[in-house]
């Protein structure tokens, strides 16, 4: 799916050392997943697959059907259906006890032979333990009991913030699973996006190793794909995730193993991940980085000589504070003061003052005055207004 969705269109050329045949099936794999959002075009080159989806018409993300796909056994299929089953009818029961009610009362009832030994039995209840399906006690002499899992929450209720959390959160798979159950079958959402970010699907497993690693403040491997699709190894330690509200990439903020410093990461170039061993010296890296998150406007870090200084005027009308209110809600930093009633200014210290250049041009027709420590940010605007002005006027139309 990264490959069609994210890296571009593909052909069968563009396979690399893959068979005509592997192409085919991961084809096909994602087509049962996503028929109804899979196209193609016809070139010169060849037949290029691709993934189209259209935001408005969407109300859960598609992508998550990625995740509820398994590969499985005829024997996983049988125990998962005939433990349960039997376990629905019991306080607790032993792995010995389940091995041999699965076989006198069920195997032996199917008129074939099924070899299934107690290891598999008992490696697969651990599983679903693990899972949270059954619940494992010890009992006499260390003995393990199983039993059902009790489950008394009531997910109707919470059917609208589920609802809202599988399509707004980097992790939004586990509302999506929440919204399959039984229980809260024919409930239907209210919720329509207008900017839906599906893309972040893909990136779940990889979320979750980073939050495990920032929640046990623990080393993270991660392999990354560069422009020419090489693959490069590091081992960082991860202190936050970013998620843009403008277009929903993700990045992760992290401290890299030999490093001079932070650096930014974005999750969709991340290909692997997992989770090393503690890092002695997180709190140093959490230190630093709340010393310097006030700097931080977009993705680009850097030190004390690389900060900008940053000051913009708005000329605000009456009646018009919703202006001001934009000001307040939209600065990721620095602060906003009020010159005169119809005056207001930002000011903000940032490492890279030119992350701020398309914010600041959504303010123009109401920008009194820019004035910045870095000489390109200004010149920068001040040559998009005087290009504005010419394509109005015609002709020079130079203003400044």
């Amino acid at each position: 799916m990264r490959e069609f969705f994210v890296y571009g269109f593909k052909y069968r050329g563009d396979i690399g050392n893959k068979s005509e045949r592997t192409y085919d099936d991961r084809r096909r794999q994602i087509e049962s997943w996503l028929g109804d959002y899979m196209s193609f075009k016809q070139s010169s080159s060849g037949k290029a697959q691709f993934i189209s989806v259209d935001s408005r018409e969407v109300v859960h993300n598609p992508l998550y059907k990625a995740f509820k796909s398994s590969s499985f056994t005829s024997n996983d299929i049988l125990l998962h259906f005939c433990i349960l089953d039997m376990l629905s009818e019991s306080d607790g029961m032993s792995i010995s006890d389940i091995a041999d009610r699965l076989h006198s009362e069920y195997f032996d009832e199917m008129n074939q032979d099924i070899l299934v030994d107690e290891k598999t039995i008992r490696t697969k209840l651990q599983d679903y333990a693990k899972l949270g399906i059954l619940t494992q006690k010890t009992g006499a002499r260390k003995k393990q009991y199983y039993s059902l899992a009790d489950n008394h929450l009531d997910l109707r209720s919470w059917f609208d913030a589920i609802a809202f959390y599988s399509e707004m959160n980097p992790l939004g798979v586990i509302g999506s699973f929440l919204l399959d159950k039984k229980e809260i079958e024919g409930f239907e959402s209210c919720f329509w996006f207008k900017h839906h970010y599906m893309l972040y699907a893909m990136d779940s497993e990889i979320v979750e190793n980073i939050l495990i690693a920032i929640n046990e403040r623990k080393y993270l491997g991660i392999t990354t794909i560069g422009k020419k699709k090489q693959k490069n190894k590091k081992e960082v330690c991860p202190i936050k995730l970013y998620v843009s509200t403008q277009n929903g990439r993700e990045y992760l903020l992290c401290h890299e193993t030999g490093g001079s410093g932070m650096i930014f990461v974005r999750l969709d170039n991340i290909v692997d991940s997992s989770v090393k061993g503690k890092c002695d010296r997180y709190q140093e890296f959490e230190n630093e980085y709340e010393s310097n998150k006030a700097y931080y406007w977009g993705v680009i870090t850097g030190n004390a000589k690389d900060v900008a200084h940053v000051e913009m005027t708005i000329r605000v009308s009456e009646n018009e504070d919703f202006i001001v209110k934009r000001l307040e809600r939209e600065k990721r930093n620095g602060h906003v003061y009020r010159i005169n009633d119809y005056q207001y200014k930002y000011v903000v210290d940032t490492y890279d003052a030119m992350e701020l250049m398309p914010w600041i041009r959504t303010f123009i027709g109401r920008i009194d005055k820019l004035e910045s420590s870095n000489p390109i940010l200004k010149k920068k605007f001040e040559d998009d207004m005087n290009e504005m002005y010419s394509m109005y006027l015609g002709g020079d139309g130079s203003v400044v």
